[in-house]
């Protein structure tokens, strides 16, 4: 993929078990960067039940990849 992937992960999801995740993510080709980050005592829905900190995660990472050339 040409574009930066971050995959955030609820520890507790259901759905998506970090395990899975975890085994799925280095096939992910992402030429400008990659990261996964769990949050724990998250279910499938970090974003809603770790409002803040998902902000605060999704954030550092767009300043990771503009600080390392992105746009």
């Amino acid at each position: 993929m040409p574009v930066p992937v971050l995959l955030i992960s609820g520890a507790c999801a259901m759905t998506t078990p970090v395990a899975l995740v975890r085994d799925w993510i280095p096939q992910v080709e992402a030429l400008r960067g990659k990261q996964m980050v769990v949050f724990d005592a998250s279910g499938h829905a970090p974003f809603v039940s770790k409002t803040e900190h998902f902000v605060k995660t999704a954030r550092g990472f767009g300043v990771e990849v503009v600080g390392a050339g992105g746009e």
